[in-house]
Parts: C-alpha cells; sequence; structure tokens
C-alpha cells in the first residue's frame, strides 16, 4: 500500500471536475445561476409538535419498530452559517486537506482491514468508524464523463460510511456529473446537520440508487437532510431515510433552476422529524411512486405546476400526512392510504385529482376527487363555459351554472315539502321548481330561445 501523492490528487481532481463539468449529458436548463450565490429562503414548516423519545435503529419495514422524535423547526438557522443546510455552497478547492491523506489502491488487499478499495482506487473505511466523505468525493470527481444517460459507479457493497462536512459548507458528498450511483446496500452515516448528498446542476439525469441514510447521532432533533436535489429528472430509487431532519429536499429557487421530471420510487422515511419529502417552487411534471412515510411527518409539495404520485402510503404520522400548498396545481394523486388518526391530506387546488385509495372521503380543501363511494367532480365545457358539479354542496346531489350567469344553481330534496327543487346562489334559499316562476335574478335577466 502506498501513500498517493498530493499533487497528483489535486490535478486530477481538478481537471476532472473541468472535463465533467463540460461534458454533463444536456447540463442545467437555461437560467439556472450558480450555487454559490443562493441561499434557501424557504422556512420549516412552524407547526412541528414534539415527540415521543428515542429508540434504536429500525430494520426496514417488518423488522421491528420504534417511537419517532420530531422536532419543532421554527428557528430556519442563519443561511450565512457556514454550518447551516441552507448556506451558500463554497466552490471545491482543489488544494483542500480533506484529499491529503488519500491511499491509492487496487485491489482490497492494499488497504487496511476495516477499509475497501473503491472504484475510483481510494481506500475508504467501510465500518463507520472513520470519515469517508474524502475519499468518495475525489471518486466523484475523477470519474470518467458520461457516454449514455450516466456514469456507472458502485460502492463497496454492505458498507457503512461516514460522511461529514469537511470544508463547513455545510454539504457532505457532492454528485458532480451524471452518475448511475449505486449504494449496493450500504449505509450513509451522516454528520448532523449537514446535507448528506448533494445532486448539483450538473448531474441531471443522475441515479442514486440502494443506499440508508441516518444520522450520526440520532437522539433527538435535527437539521440533517438526506438528498438535496439541485438537478433535473434525477432518477432516486430503493432509498431509506431515518431520524434525519429531511429525507429528500429539492427547491428550485435554492438551485437557480426548475427542477422538473425527477422520478423517484420506493422511498421509504422512518421517524423523519420535519419532512419525508419537502418540495418548492418549479419542480413538475414528476413521478413519485411508492413513498412510505412511518411515523413523523409526511409529504410537503408546493410544487406550482403538479406532480403524479402512484400509492404513497402515510402511517402512523403526526405532524403531517400529505399537504399540497399551489393554488394553481393539478396533481394527480393515485391509491393514497392514511391511516386513521393520522393528520388529514390538505389539498388548494380545485383541479388537484385525487383517485382512488382511502384518504378519498378525508380530504381537505376543494380538490377533485373521486372514489371509496366519496369524491367530487367537475365538468367544463371548453367552448361554452357551462359547468356542472357532483355533488354540488354538502346537501346538493349537483349543480350547474350558465356562463351568463354569476351563481350556481343547486339541485336538492327539501323535506318541508317533501320534493326535489333547485336552489339559487346557496343551498339554503328558497326552492324554484320548472314552472313558471321568474328567474331569481328578476325578469329579463336572462333571454330563452323560442
Amino acid at each position: 500500500m502506498k501513500q498517493r501523492q498530493i499533487s497528483v490528487v489535486i490535478s486530477l481532481f481538478f481537471a476532472a471536475s473541468l472535463t465533467m463539468g463540460a461534458a454533463c449529458g444536456d447540463g442545467p436548463e437555461e437560467g439556472s445561476g450558480s450555487l454559490d450565490s443562493v441561499t434557501d429562503p424557504a422556512t420549516p414548516d412552524p407547526e412541528e409538535p414534539d415527540g415521543p423519545g428515542v429508540g434504536e435503529r429500525p430494520g426496514w419495514p417488518g423488522q421491528g419498530s420504534n417511537g419517532g422524535d420530531p422536532g419543532d423547526p421554527t428557528d430556519p438557522g442563519d443561511p450565512t452559517d457556514p454550518g447551516d443546510p441552507g448556506a451558500p455552497s463554497n466552490p471545491i478547492d482543489p488544494n483542500d486537506p480533506m484529499f491529503a491523506d488519500l491511499m491509492s489502491c487496487e485491489a482490497d488487499s492494499e488497504c487496511a482491514s476495516d477499509e475497501a478499495c473503491t472504484q475510483g482506487g481510494h481506500c475508504v473505511n467501510v465500518t463507520g468508524e472513520r470519515d469517508a466523505t474524502a475519499a468518495l468525493q475525489a471518486d466523484m470527481a475523477q470519474i470518467s464523463a458520461a457516454v449514455g444517460v450516466g456514469t456507472p459507479y458502485r460502492l463497496p457493497p454492505n458498507g457503512i460510511y461516514q460522511i461529514n462536512d469537511l470544508n463547513g459548507d455545510g454539504v457532505g458528498l457532492r454528485v458532480v456529473s451524471p452518475v448511475l450511483f449505486d449504494g449496493a446496500g450500504s449505509l450513509f452515516e451522516v454528520e448532523n446537520g449537514i446535507v448528506g448528498v448533494r445532486v448539483e446542476s450538473g448531474a441531471d439525469r443522475s441515479q442514486i440508487r440502494d443506499l440508508r441514510f441516518d444520522p450520526q447521532n440520532p437522539s433527538g432533533e435535527n437539521e440533517t437532510i438526506g438528498v438535496d436535489v439541485q438537478a433535473s429528472a434525477v432518477r432516486l430509487d430503493n432509498l431509506f431515510f431515518w431520524r434525519l431532519g429531511t429525507g429528500v429536499r429539492a427547491y428550485s429557487e435554492l438551485a437557480g433552476a426548475s427542477l422538473n421530471r425527477q422520478q423517484w420510487s420506493r422511498l421509504v422515511f422512518r421517524n423523519v422529524h420535519h419532512y419525508a419529502l419537502d418540495i418548492r417552487g418549479d419542480v413538475n411534471h414528476s413521478l413519485f411512486e411508492g413513498m412510505e412515510v412511518i411515523g413523523a411527518a409526511g409529504i410537503y409539495d408546493a410544487g406550482i405546476k403538479g406532480n403524479t404520485y402512484l400509492a404513497p402510503t402515510m402511517e402512523g404520522t403526526h405532524t403531517r400526512s400529505m399537504v399540497f400548498t399551489s393554488e394553481e396545481s393539478n396533481h394527480l394523486v393515485l391509491g393514497a392510504y392514511v391511516e386513521g388518526g393520522d393528520p388529514l391530506p390538505e389539498t388548494a387546488s380545485e383541479v388537484d385529482l385525487h383517485v382512488g385509495g382511502n384518504a378519498i372521503s378525508r380530504l381537505i380543501g376543494p380538490t377533485e376527487a373521486v372514489g371509496l363511494q366519496a369524491g367530487r367532480l367537475t365538468f367544463v365545457d371548453r367552448e361554452s363555459g357551462f359547468e356542472v358539479r357532483i355533488p354540488g354542496d354538502g346537501d346538493s346531489a349537483m349543480a350547474w351554472k350558465h356562463p351568463v350567469e354569476d351563481a350556481w344553481w343547486f339541485l336538492k330534496y327539501f323535506p318541508s315539502m317533501s320534493r326535489w327543487a333547485f336552489s339559487y346562489e346557496g343551498t339554503t334559499t328558497a326552492p324554484f321548481f320548472w314552472t313558471g316562476d321568474d328567474h331569481p335574478a328578476g325578469a329579463g335577466s336572462l333571454e330563452f330561445a323560442e
């Protein structure tokens, strides 16, 4: 085993970074800004109750469970503090001391007994007892340029990797070019309060899979973020997040670019304090499949235009289950399950659509919903503007509104009259029948065909 010369590491790291920056797929979308000059504008949800005590590290669902410990993230932190995950990111310095002690290798036999040889040729600790960040970051910098959808990279399998903030910018490992990152069943133990992995804007269409994220100190509230997505069309698959502050974060304003076309599947969040998914801004047209939230906080989606969720599951959440905040979005949620006693799912848009699943009858908000013998639908003729709504309101079977009228008609049953009739402008108004009654807005207010 020999020690790599510092000058060689520096040269390779710096040159490879420049080369991959020019050859990374189709790159960031037009208008993307430097992460060095952007801060995180968002503040955490101020309504986060304290939770139960700390338990042992759990296995995958079905292998035992433990209580959660959600915190109270009322303080967003100082965005200028280098330790804050939302702080401006510093450029990687090729002379950074983190790379001084790297050991080169070609096989595991050239490394210590608690180390393995990485794909990039660096000895890395695989027991979680010493830092692994420097070796893995050097691998990311030296990885060959992608010729297709991304360059394959695989961790030494089933290892425990200690991820730390080595240069004070609030981030552990950076993915800086399109990479197909295979965790090989490993665990990242992330320094508390930092971002474990950040997918940078030059790494569009990267993939991270088969990996688990834990905080180094799981006792109590923390602001640790598992994966921070700042690239478009990122694929996340088969990831597990335990007792972090946030599982996955995607803020378009922090990235300085749109973060559309994400595809995330089979992500498991267990006792994550503040947000399982935290999505804000221009993060749209994405597919989130099989999100599984167990305990603590669920999904927060403030995407502007809308995303598709397939079979999300909320079990034992007590901070939020699913919250969709945009009034103009067109989210599609299929087969959502929210366990009884969990917070009710919330929506804000009249054109979001929820189909199937037990959450249909418990939705709060004006969203479209179909299934479980409950729901609400609105039909609009695109040419005339005529609208029909089923049901019309809480006590009406249906409602409709002609484009020349300013209010709705409601079809409802009047018990005092033992008959069905129509009310105008509200369901408590006087009934109208199909007789010779004048229009409630006054004679001559409408023109009827002969």
